[in-house]
């Protein structure tokens, strides 16, 4: 019987797709992230390039923002019970 080894070389990770939420529009501290992460310096003098730099690093900090909320928020419903 043949010995089969799958070192996973061939398996290719797709980032998870970001996404937004409408009710993060009313959560404190969203538009300072967003102002934060928009007005960063970019060394990019391309018009395209500088708006890739922006739009990924938004994105970033929106998803770490993001995160910090759910937590904060499942911290509040676990002291609730």
């Amino acid at each position: 019987m043949p010995l089969v080894i799958n070192f996973g070389l061939d398996q290719t990770f797709k980032p998870s797709p970001s996404h937004f939420d409408k009710w993060w529009l009313e959560k404190e501290g969203y538009r300072e992230v967003v102002q934060r992460a928009w007005n960063t310096h970019c060394s990019y003098t391309d018009p395209l390039d500088m708006w890739q730099f922006k739009i990924r690093f938004l994105r970033k900090k929106l998803k770490d923002w993001a995160i910090n909320v759910h937590a904060e928020i499942k911290k509040g419903e676990n002291q609730a019970d």
